[in-house]
């Protein structure tokens, strides 16, 4: 799991500053994160450094001379590079949903958005060789739709009314059950069974999860064909 789905803020007025509202922001993302299926990981920028071998690969071919033309078998003589390494970043975080900045680390200069592109969510494209290292800021993760985001409000706010001392507020399920039969005293542990139908008793949690992940799924599907040809996809900056 990459970021929050909510934030504090989020929570209502008389929780969002509560000791216990960070934590309960936490717990609920990544117990719908897991319930649903790990299909919804949340949002996290981070900035990150890319390049360090463009000068390997820049020397290599110094090193081989102008009759160096082919450029394939100088990539082929370097396996850890990508097809297209010279132009191309493939990032370490994905899905990607925006880049913020690409600034050359020992040049200092901020490249302009019109001379690069952003490709299948997952790769930077530049127009031109790039041959200093690059600090980018990006964002990625996939964001909670509009229900997920109500979910995981709905469960952090009870998770901070359980932990502030406030259960009778709080709409969880209780474990421990008392009972009391003719004058007789016991307490019983409640199986709780419907956890491992991946509900939680609280409606609005068990209604998006019901919805996105019917069967209860513990991670999202993968399709792969080496038969299908796959085509690059410009996305939005």
């Amino acid at each position: 799991m990459a970021g929050l789905w909510i934030l504090p803020e989020d929570l209502p007025d008389n929780l969002a500053s509560s000791e216990f509202a960070l934590e309960a922001c936490e717990a609920a993302s990544f117990l719908l994160w897991g319930m649903s299926g790990r299909k919804f990981s949340g949002l996290t920028t981070v900035t990150e450094k890319y390049g360090k071998r463009l000068y390997e690969l820049e020397t290599r071919i110094q090193t081989l001379g102008l009759a160096a033309t082919n450029i394939n078998a100088i990539r082929a003589s370097l396996p850890e590079f990508s097809v297209n390494m010279h132009n191309t970043i493939r990032f370490r975080g994905r899905p990607v949903y925006s880049v913020a900045s690409v600034v050359g680390v020992n040049s200092g200069i901020t490249y302009d958005p019109s001379t690069y592109s952003l490709e299948n969510h997952s790769t930077l494209v530049f127009d031109s060789f790039v041959t200093d290292e690059v600090e980018i800021t990006y964002t990625y993760g996939q964001r909670p739709p509009a229900a997920g985001k109500m979910a995981a409000r709905a469960l952090a706010t009870q998770f901070s009314l359980l932990w502030g001392g406030r259960e009778d507020e709080c709409e969880l399920p209780a474990r421990v059950v008392s009972v009391n039969r003719q004058n007789v005293s016991w307490v019983l542990l409640d199986n709780q069974d419907f956890i491992a139908d991946l509900r939680t008793g609280v409606y609005a949690v068990d209604l998006f999860l019901k919805t996105v992940n019917p069967d209860g799924a513990r991670q999202r599907s993968k399709v792969f064909s080496p038969d299908v040809k796959r085509g690059r996809r410009k996305n939005p900056l």
